[in-house]
Protein backbone atom coordinates (compact mmCIF):
# COMPACT_ATOMS: atom_id res chain seq x y z
CA UNK A 1 0.00 0.00 0.00
CA UNK A 2 1.01 3.15 -1.07
CA UNK A 3 2.82 5.47 1.90
CA UNK A 4 3.81 9.24 2.02
CA UNK A 5 6.85 10.01 3.57
CA UNK A 6 8.63 12.74 4.74
CA UNK A 7 12.16 12.96 4.18
CA UNK A 8 14.95 15.04 5.73
CA UNK A 9 19.19 14.67 5.68
CA UNK A 10 21.71 16.10 7.28
CA UNK A 11 25.74 15.60 7.35
CA UNK A 12 27.75 14.48 10.18
CA UNK A 13 31.38 15.13 10.63
CA UNK A 14 32.72 12.11 11.60
CA UNK A 15 31.02 8.39 11.64
CA UNK A 16 33.02 5.69 12.42
CA UNK A 17 36.82 7.41 10.97
CA UNK A 18 34.56 9.06 7.97
CA UNK A 19 32.21 11.39 6.90
CA UNK A 20 28.86 10.56 6.80
CA UNK A 21 24.85 11.37 5.61
CA UNK A 22 22.04 10.65 7.97
CA UNK A 23 18.83 10.12 6.42
CA UNK A 24 15.53 10.18 8.17
CA UNK A 25 12.08 9.04 6.61
CA UNK A 26 9.04 9.60 8.72
CA UNK A 27 5.90 7.96 7.38
CA UNK A 28 3.36 10.80 7.55
CA UNK A 29 0.40 9.27 5.59
CA UNK A 30 -1.78 9.51 9.14
CA UNK A 31 -1.51 12.81 9.76
CA UNK A 32 -2.06 13.40 6.06
CA UNK A 33 -5.24 11.68 5.39
CA UNK A 34 -6.48 13.21 8.58
CA UNK A 35 -5.65 16.82 7.46
CA UNK A 36 -7.47 15.78 4.32
CA UNK A 37 -10.49 14.90 6.45
CA UNK A 38 -10.45 18.36 7.92
CA UNK A 39 -10.38 19.86 5.00
CA UNK A 40 -13.71 17.92 4.19
CA UNK A 41 -15.04 19.08 7.46
CA UNK A 42 -14.78 22.61 7.24
CA UNK A 43 -15.96 22.65 3.38
CA UNK A 44 -18.95 20.82 4.74
CA UNK A 45 -19.59 24.01 7.29
CA UNK A 46 -19.25 26.32 4.80
CA UNK A 47 -21.64 24.44 2.66
CA UNK A 48 -24.51 24.45 5.27
CA UNK A 49 -23.68 28.38 6.14
CA UNK A 50 -23.96 28.97 1.42
CA UNK A 51 -27.16 26.40 1.90
CA UNK A 52 -28.60 28.58 4.99
CA UNK A 53 -28.48 31.73 2.83
CA UNK A 54 -29.53 30.40 -0.31
CA UNK A 55 -32.75 28.52 1.24
CA UNK A 56 -33.40 32.46 2.63
CA UNK A 57 -33.29 34.24 -0.74
CA UNK A 58 -35.34 30.90 -2.34
CA UNK A 59 -38.31 30.94 0.32
CA UNK A 60 -39.41 34.78 -0.63
CA UNK A 61 -39.82 34.28 -4.07
CA UNK A 62 -41.57 30.87 -3.55
CA UNK A 63 -43.98 32.24 -0.92
CA UNK A 64 -45.15 34.51 -3.24
CA UNK A 65 -45.55 32.12 -5.86
CA UNK A 66 -47.17 30.02 -3.68
CA UNK A 67 -49.40 32.61 -2.16
CA UNK A 68 -50.45 33.70 -5.81
CA UNK A 69 -51.17 30.18 -7.15
CA UNK A 70 -53.69 29.64 -4.19
CA UNK A 71 -55.32 32.76 -4.50
CA UNK A 72 -55.91 32.11 -8.13
CA UNK A 73 -56.88 28.16 -7.30
CA UNK A 74 -59.80 29.85 -4.82
CA UNK A 75 -61.03 32.62 -6.96
CA UNK A 76 -61.15 30.26 -10.39
CA UNK A 77 -62.86 27.78 -7.88
CA UNK A 78 -65.94 29.81 -6.87
CA UNK A 79 -66.64 30.24 -10.87
CA UNK A 80 -68.85 28.26 -12.81
CA UNK A 81 -67.30 25.28 -13.58
CA UNK A 82 -66.47 24.64 -17.60
CA UNK A 83 -64.50 22.67 -19.35
CA UNK A 84 -60.88 25.29 -20.20
CA UNK A 85 -61.42 26.13 -16.21
CA UNK A 86 -61.28 22.99 -15.17
CA UNK A 87 -58.30 22.65 -17.48
CA UNK A 88 -56.92 25.94 -15.62
CA UNK A 89 -57.43 25.30 -12.62
CA UNK A 90 -55.11 21.55 -13.28
CA UNK A 91 -52.66 23.40 -14.68
CA UNK A 92 -52.84 25.50 -11.70
CA UNK A 93 -52.96 22.86 -9.01
CA UNK A 94 -50.10 21.04 -10.42
CA UNK A 95 -47.71 24.29 -10.84
CA UNK A 96 -48.95 24.26 -6.73
CA UNK A 97 -47.47 21.07 -6.20
CA UNK A 98 -44.35 21.64 -7.63
CA UNK A 99 -43.76 24.83 -5.49
CA UNK A 100 -44.94 22.65 -2.80
CA UNK A 101 -42.28 19.79 -3.48
CA UNK A 102 -39.53 22.88 -3.44
CA UNK A 103 -40.54 24.57 -0.27
CA UNK A 104 -39.95 20.88 1.38
CA UNK A 105 -36.59 20.52 -0.34
CA UNK A 106 -35.80 24.16 1.01
CA UNK A 107 -37.41 22.69 4.54
CA UNK A 108 -35.21 20.15 4.66
CA UNK A 109 -31.71 21.70 3.41
CA UNK A 110 -32.64 24.12 6.78
CA UNK A 111 -32.46 21.59 8.80
CA UNK A 112 -29.15 20.35 8.03
CA UNK A 113 -27.75 24.06 7.54
CA UNK A 114 -28.93 25.80 10.83
CA UNK A 115 -26.26 28.27 12.42
CA UNK A 116 -28.09 28.77 15.57
CA UNK A 117 -30.04 24.98 16.16
CA UNK A 118 -28.23 24.56 19.39
CA UNK A 119 -31.77 24.42 21.84
CA UNK A 120 -33.13 21.58 22.53
CA UNK A 121 -36.67 21.75 21.80
CA UNK A 122 -39.85 19.05 21.82
CA UNK A 123 -39.10 17.24 18.69
CA UNK A 124 -41.14 14.91 16.43
CA UNK A 125 -39.17 12.07 15.59
CA UNK A 126 -41.32 11.11 12.62
CA UNK A 127 -41.46 14.71 10.80
CA UNK A 128 -37.76 14.55 11.31
CA UNK A 129 -37.01 11.11 9.42
CA UNK A 130 -39.60 12.03 6.41
CA UNK A 131 -37.86 15.02 6.59
CA UNK A 132 -34.44 13.28 6.06
CA UNK A 133 -36.09 10.49 4.18
CA UNK A 134 -36.72 13.23 1.25
CA UNK A 135 -32.76 13.95 1.42
CA UNK A 136 -31.75 11.00 0.92
CA UNK A 137 -34.26 9.97 -1.50
CA UNK A 138 -32.59 9.99 -4.80
CA UNK A 139 -29.64 7.44 -2.87
CA UNK A 140 -32.39 5.09 -1.75
CA UNK A 141 -34.52 4.76 -4.88
CA UNK A 142 -31.97 2.96 -6.95
CA UNK A 143 -30.53 0.64 -4.38
CA UNK A 144 -33.59 -0.99 -2.37
CA UNK A 145 -37.38 -0.36 -1.70
CA UNK A 146 -38.43 1.69 1.04
CA UNK A 147 -40.64 0.59 4.62
CA UNK A 148 -41.64 2.62 7.31
CA UNK A 149 -43.01 1.87 9.93
CA UNK A 150 -44.12 3.51 12.60
CA UNK A 151 -45.44 3.45 15.88
CA UNK A 152 -48.89 5.62 16.36
CA UNK A 153 -48.27 5.87 19.95
CA UNK A 154 -44.40 7.42 19.38
CA UNK A 155 -44.05 10.53 21.92
CA UNK A 156 -41.72 14.02 21.03
CA UNK A 157 -38.22 13.64 22.14
CA UNK A 158 -36.37 16.64 23.50
CA UNK A 159 -33.59 17.61 20.71
CA UNK A 160 -31.86 19.55 18.24
CA UNK A 161 -33.48 18.77 15.01
CA UNK A 162 -30.43 20.03 12.85
CA UNK A 163 -28.27 17.41 14.84
CA UNK A 164 -30.79 14.42 14.97
CA UNK A 165 -31.62 15.14 11.30
CA UNK A 166 -27.40 14.66 10.35
CA UNK A 167 -27.96 11.59 12.41
CA UNK A 168 -30.04 10.00 10.43
CA UNK A 169 -29.29 11.15 7.23
CA UNK A 170 -25.96 9.55 8.19
CA UNK A 171 -27.37 6.49 9.04
CA UNK A 172 -29.65 6.70 5.79
CA UNK A 173 -26.49 6.98 3.40
CA UNK A 174 -24.71 4.42 4.91
CA UNK A 175 -27.52 1.88 4.42
CA UNK A 176 -28.29 2.87 0.97
CA UNK A 177 -24.47 2.69 0.02
CA UNK A 178 -24.27 -0.55 1.89
CA UNK A 179 -26.51 -2.07 -1.23
CA UNK A 180 -25.20 -2.03 -4.87
CA UNK A 181 -27.30 0.04 -7.59
CA UNK A 182 -30.09 -1.20 -9.71
CA UNK A 183 -31.34 -3.83 -7.48
CA UNK A 184 -34.14 -2.15 -5.46
CA UNK A 185 -36.35 -5.04 -6.45
CA UNK A 186 -34.44 -7.41 -4.11
CA UNK A 187 -33.46 -5.19 -1.10
CA UNK A 188 -34.90 -3.42 1.66
CA UNK A 189 -34.52 -0.32 3.54
CA UNK A 190 -37.11 -0.52 6.41
CA UNK A 191 -37.61 2.49 9.03
CA UNK A 192 -39.08 1.50 12.35
CA UNK A 193 -40.33 3.46 15.13
CA UNK A 194 -41.03 2.05 18.65
CA UNK A 195 -42.34 3.57 21.96
CA UNK A 196 -40.60 1.79 24.98
CA UNK A 197 -41.88 2.87 28.07
CA UNK A 198 -39.72 6.41 28.25
CA UNK A 199 -37.71 5.54 25.33
CA UNK A 200 -38.70 6.79 21.68
CA UNK A 201 -36.34 4.24 19.62
CA UNK A 202 -35.64 4.46 15.88
CA UNK A 203 -34.30 1.78 13.54
CA UNK A 204 -32.67 2.17 10.33
CA UNK A 205 -31.99 -1.46 9.10
CA UNK A 206 -30.95 -2.53 5.38
CA UNK A 207 -30.03 -5.61 3.49
CA UNK A 208 -26.83 -5.27 2.52
CA UNK A 209 -23.38 -6.33 2.74
CA UNK A 210 -23.16 -6.53 6.24
CA UNK A 211 -20.70 -5.65 8.49
CA UNK A 212 -17.89 -7.70 9.51
CA UNK A 213 -16.81 -7.81 13.21
CA UNK A 214 -13.30 -6.05 12.67
CA UNK A 215 -15.21 -3.17 11.12
CA UNK A 216 -17.37 -3.29 14.03
CA UNK A 217 -15.02 -2.59 16.41
CA UNK A 218 -13.90 0.74 15.45
CA UNK A 219 -16.86 1.66 13.59
CA UNK A 220 -18.05 4.65 15.86
CA UNK A 221 -13.95 5.76 15.61
CA UNK A 222 -12.97 9.10 14.09
CA UNK A 223 -11.48 9.10 10.92
CA UNK A 224 -12.33 5.05 10.64
CA UNK A 225 -13.68 4.54 7.01
CA UNK A 226 -13.87 1.57 4.66
CA UNK A 227 -15.19 3.87 1.70
CA UNK A 228 -12.66 4.49 -0.79
CA UNK A 229 -11.10 8.61 -0.39
CA UNK A 230 -13.46 10.99 -1.56
CA UNK A 231 -16.65 9.12 -0.91
CA UNK A 232 -16.54 9.21 2.94
CA UNK A 233 -14.66 11.40 5.92
CA UNK A 234 -14.93 8.97 8.39
CA UNK A 235 -16.31 11.15 10.81
CA UNK A 236 -20.58 10.39 10.11
CA UNK A 237 -20.83 7.26 12.99
CA UNK A 238 -18.23 9.13 15.12
CA UNK A 239 -20.36 12.49 15.57
CA UNK A 240 -23.58 10.64 15.37
CA UNK A 241 -22.67 8.55 18.36
CA UNK A 242 -21.31 12.01 20.51
CA UNK A 243 -24.73 13.70 18.88
CA UNK A 244 -26.56 10.86 20.57
CA UNK A 245 -24.75 10.87 23.75
CA UNK A 246 -25.80 14.51 24.22
CA UNK A 247 -29.07 13.95 23.81
CA UNK A 248 -29.27 11.35 26.60
CA UNK A 249 -29.26 8.37 24.42
CA UNK A 250 -28.04 5.42 22.92
CA UNK A 251 -26.91 4.13 19.22
CA UNK A 252 -26.21 0.50 18.96
CA UNK A 253 -25.69 -1.99 15.81
CA UNK A 254 -26.48 -5.31 14.95
CA UNK A 255 -24.96 -7.08 11.89
CA UNK A 256 -23.74 -10.13 10.12
CA UNK A 257 -21.81 -10.53 7.19
CA UNK A 258 -23.67 -10.80 4.14
CA UNK A 259 -26.74 -10.21 6.31
CA UNK A 260 -27.41 -6.38 6.22
CA UNK A 261 -27.44 -4.36 9.19
CA UNK A 262 -29.64 -2.75 11.97
CA UNK A 263 -28.91 0.31 13.42
CA UNK A 264 -30.75 1.48 16.91
CA UNK A 265 -30.96 4.73 18.05
CA UNK A 266 -32.62 5.61 21.65
CA UNK A 267 -33.49 9.04 23.10
CA UNK A 268 -35.55 9.73 26.47
CA UNK A 269 -39.60 10.66 25.18
CA UNK A 270 -41.03 13.21 26.66
CA UNK A 271 -44.39 12.82 28.46
CA UNK A 272 -47.44 12.09 26.67
CA UNK A 273 -48.73 15.37 24.61
CA UNK A 274 -51.66 16.65 26.42
CA UNK A 275 -55.22 16.93 24.50
CA UNK A 276 -55.68 20.23 23.10
CA UNK A 277 -58.04 22.86 24.28
CA UNK A 278 -60.13 23.82 21.85
CA UNK A 279 -60.79 27.65 21.68
CA UNK A 280 -64.81 28.69 21.68
CA UNK A 281 -66.19 29.67 18.20
CA UNK A 282 -65.91 32.92 16.92
CA UNK A 283 -69.03 34.51 16.24
CA UNK A 284 -70.42 35.65 12.79
CA UNK A 285 -70.69 38.73 13.87
CA UNK A 286 -67.11 39.06 15.18
CA UNK A 287 -65.63 37.49 12.28
CA UNK A 288 -67.11 39.79 9.92
CA UNK A 289 -65.88 42.92 11.37
CA UNK A 290 -63.15 43.96 9.13
CA UNK A 291 -59.60 44.40 11.12
CA UNK A 292 -56.96 47.14 10.79
CA UNK A 293 -53.80 45.35 9.73
CA UNK A 294 -50.17 45.91 8.89
CA UNK A 295 -47.79 44.42 6.60
CA UNK A 296 -44.30 44.63 6.76
CA UNK A 297 -41.80 42.96 4.72
CA UNK A 298 -38.71 44.40 2.52
CA UNK A 299 -40.00 41.48 -0.27
CA UNK A 300 -42.72 43.50 -2.04
CA UNK A 301 -44.16 40.90 -3.95
CA UNK A 302 -44.59 39.29 -0.48
CA UNK A 303 -46.24 42.49 0.92
CA UNK A 304 -49.12 42.27 -2.18
CA UNK A 305 -50.10 38.80 -2.01
CA UNK A 306 -50.86 39.00 1.64
CA UNK A 307 -52.58 42.74 1.45
CA UNK A 308 -54.34 40.35 -1.70
CA UNK A 309 -55.61 37.63 0.74
CA UNK A 310 -56.13 39.62 3.64
CA UNK A 311 -57.89 42.89 1.52
CA UNK A 312 -61.06 40.63 0.90
CA UNK A 313 -62.14 41.36 4.94
CA UNK A 314 -60.03 43.13 6.30
CA UNK A 315 -58.06 46.90 5.78
CA UNK A 316 -54.16 46.57 5.07
CA UNK A 317 -51.68 48.97 4.50
CA UNK A 318 -48.00 47.13 3.50
CA UNK A 319 -44.70 48.95 4.38
CA UNK A 320 -41.43 47.62 2.60
CA UNK A 321 -39.10 47.96 5.51
CA UNK A 322 -39.28 48.63 8.97
CA UNK A 323 -38.09 52.46 9.43
CA UNK A 324 -41.11 53.40 7.20
CA UNK A 325 -43.18 50.86 9.52
CA UNK A 326 -41.53 52.31 12.35
CA UNK A 327 -42.89 56.25 11.21
CA UNK A 328 -46.58 55.16 10.39
CA UNK A 329 -47.09 53.14 13.36
CA UNK A 330 -45.90 56.64 15.24
CA UNK A 331 -48.40 58.25 13.52
CA UNK A 332 -51.30 56.19 12.80
CA UNK A 333 -54.35 54.67 15.19
CA UNK A 334 -53.14 51.57 16.45
CA UNK A 335 -53.48 48.28 14.34
CA UNK A 336 -55.15 45.33 15.01
CA UNK A 337 -52.73 42.72 13.69
CA UNK A 338 -48.95 43.27 12.50
CA UNK A 339 -47.51 40.61 10.25
CA UNK A 340 -43.57 41.82 10.51
CA UNK A 341 -40.78 40.31 8.64
CA UNK A 342 -37.31 39.29 10.41
CA UNK A 343 -34.81 40.03 8.50
CA UNK A 344 -35.36 43.54 6.48
CA UNK A 345 -32.08 45.52 5.71
CA UNK A 346 -32.98 48.95 7.20
CA UNK A 347 -34.43 48.16 10.33
CA UNK A 348 -34.81 44.64 11.30
CA UNK A 349 -37.99 43.33 12.51
CA UNK A 350 -36.33 42.92 15.96
CA UNK A 351 -35.05 46.16 16.59
CA UNK A 352 -38.79 47.53 15.04
CA UNK A 353 -39.99 45.65 17.67
CA UNK A 354 -37.70 46.89 20.36
CA UNK A 355 -38.68 50.56 19.10
CA UNK A 356 -41.88 49.98 19.53
CA UNK A 357 -41.88 48.63 23.00
CA UNK A 358 -40.40 51.93 23.99
CA UNK A 359 -42.50 54.24 22.14
CA UNK A 360 -45.93 52.37 21.59
CA UNK A 361 -45.62 49.58 24.25
CA UNK A 362 -49.45 48.83 23.62
CA UNK A 363 -48.99 47.40 19.74
CA UNK A 364 -46.35 44.72 21.00
CA UNK A 365 -49.00 42.32 21.63
CA UNK A 366 -50.17 42.90 18.35
CA UNK A 367 -47.09 41.53 16.43
CA UNK A 368 -46.50 38.53 14.71
CA UNK A 369 -43.02 37.68 13.22
CA UNK A 370 -42.65 35.78 9.66
CA UNK A 371 -39.45 34.71 8.19
CA UNK A 372 -37.58 33.32 5.10
CA UNK A 373 -35.15 31.90 7.67
CA UNK A 374 -33.40 33.28 10.79
CA UNK A 375 -29.58 32.93 11.20
CA UNK A 376 -29.23 34.09 14.16
CA UNK A 377 -30.32 32.84 18.15
CA UNK A 378 -31.54 35.97 18.52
Amino acid sequence: QPVTMEVSRAKLADFEGGAAMLVTFRNVSERKRLESQLMISDRMASLGTLAAGIGHEINNPLTAVRMNLELAVQQLGALPPSGPLSAALDMLGKALGGADRVRDIVHDLKIFSRAEASEMLPTDLHSVLDSTLRMAWNDIRHRATLVKDYAPDLRPILAVEARLGQVILNLLMNAAQAIPEGQSGLHRIVIRTVQEGDWASFSVQDTGQGISPEVMSQMFSPFFSTKSVGEGSGLGLSLSHRIVTDLGGTISVHSEPGQGATFTVRLPALGPTPAPVSAPPRTTAAAAVGRRVLVVDDEESICQCVKLALGRQHLVDVCCDGAEALERLRQCEPYDLILCDLMMPKLSGIQLFEKVQQEAPQQTDRFVFMTGGAFTSA
